[in-house]
């Protein structure tokens, strides 16, 4: 059955690396063994926003330093994705 909304058949769905990081904007990290494992931080121009996702689970928050962003967002990361094989 096609949903009448948007033309997209539920058996063919497509899972998606989460979209490319613009180097102006932010910077991060994919796992190459897991889907939806990754680590990035985002600029919206005066704070940042790092967040983490392990096996589609994870958290966001919000820091003044791209320093402390970023060692926030890899330290979880690392450490939930080391007991599954990631990074």
């Amino acid at each position: 059955m096609i949903n009448k909304l948007f033309p997209i058949n539920p058996r063919n769905r497509q899972y998606f690396k989460p979209t490319p990081i613009i180097e102006e904007q932010g910077y991060g990290e994919t796992s190459n063994n897991h889907l939806n494992t990754y680590w990035k931080v985002n600029h919206d121009g005066h704070m940042w926003l790092a967040e983490f996702c392990v096996r589609g689970a994870g958290d966001r928050r919000v820091f003044k330093a791209s320093s402390e962003a970023e060692q926030w967002a890899k330290g979880f990361a690392y450490t939930k994705a080391k007991p599954w094989g990631g990074f």
